[in-house]
């Protein structure tokens, strides 16, 4: 799924948290790879670094019913994820990827993370599948889609 497959609620929310086509807070994404890097020692990849740059700071407010859950706020800032880099080794092992995190969903009930390949989870309790994408596991989070347990879809 790409920008131009979302729907009018995917693409009106995220505008209204600041998103624009084009978008690019490169700098920002310099500090946060020096601040990940240094805490748990998390090293950012070409996917997660393209993810940050263009979705980076995003805060989405939202509630109410969705397509398969709660439609619940999510914020796009990986340093919402430090000191939880055990807890990210874990699920990497699980998966057999590297995982970077993008910042919190679920109210902050889970970590968003995209694996090298571009792959989107969630990682809670369990490890969620959201999206073979960053755009598409932006927009299940938007929409209220239900993400996957990983050994659901292995």
């Amino acid at each position: 799924m790409y920008e131009s497959e979302w729907s009018v609620l995917t693409r009106t929310v995220l505008e209204s948290a600041g998103w624009h086509p084009g978008r690019d807070i490169g700098d920002r994404v310099d500090e946060w790879r020096r601040l990940l890097a240094g805490s748990d020692g998390f090293e950012m990849f070409p996917v997660a670094e393209a993810a940050l740059r263009e979705f980076g700071g995003l805060r989405v407010e939202q509630s109410g019913p969705g397509k398969e859950c709660a439609r619940a706020p999510f914020v796009i800032d990986p340093t919402l994820a430090i000191g939880e880099g055990d807890r990210f080794s874990a699920f990497e092992l699980e998966l057999g990827a590297r995982l970077f995190p993008l910042g919190e969903g679920i109210g902050g009930h889970a970590f968003l993370a995209v694996a090298e390949d571009g792959r989107s989870f969630l990682i809670g309790d369990d490890l969620l599948f959201v999206g073979r994408s960053v755009e598409e596991g932006i927009a299940a989070l938007v929409e209220g889609r239900s993400g996957l347990r990983v050994d659901s879809v292995s």
